[in-house]
């Protein structure tokens, strides 16, 4: 009888200690979300002052993983475009936009 309540209480546990690691998990993506988010401004604010605002000027960006991402999450929100051929990127008007806005 004490093993079956043992084997009970942990099933239990396992269930809720997995609830917590999904949690856990859940706030990681939404941290990654915001510096990827934070990093795409700063980059649309760095490319738009490296090419003086001039638009369809294209770069390649230097970095890792967090470079990108911070790409990714740009082209996804229409703030920049990337050439598949060298990853190059450039400033759409819209990025142009928000890197204006940002440095007003």
């Amino acid at each position: 009888m004490a093993s079956r309540a043992r084997r009970e209480w942990a099933q239990r546990f396992r269930h809720w200690n997995r609830g917590a690691r999904r949690e856990r998990s859940e706030a990681q993506r939404m941290e990654k979300r915001a510096t990827a988010d934070e990093l795409a401004r700063v980059l649309c604010r760095e490319l738009y002052e490296f090419t003086d605002g001039w638009p369809m000027e294209w770069r390649k960006p230097v970095g890792g993983a967090r470079m990108h991402m911070a790409v990714e999450h740009a082209v996804e929100h229409g703030w920049l475009l990337v050439d598949d051929r060298d990853d190059s990127i450039c400033l759409t008007e819209a990025g142009r936009r928000l890197a204006r806005k940002a440095l007003s």
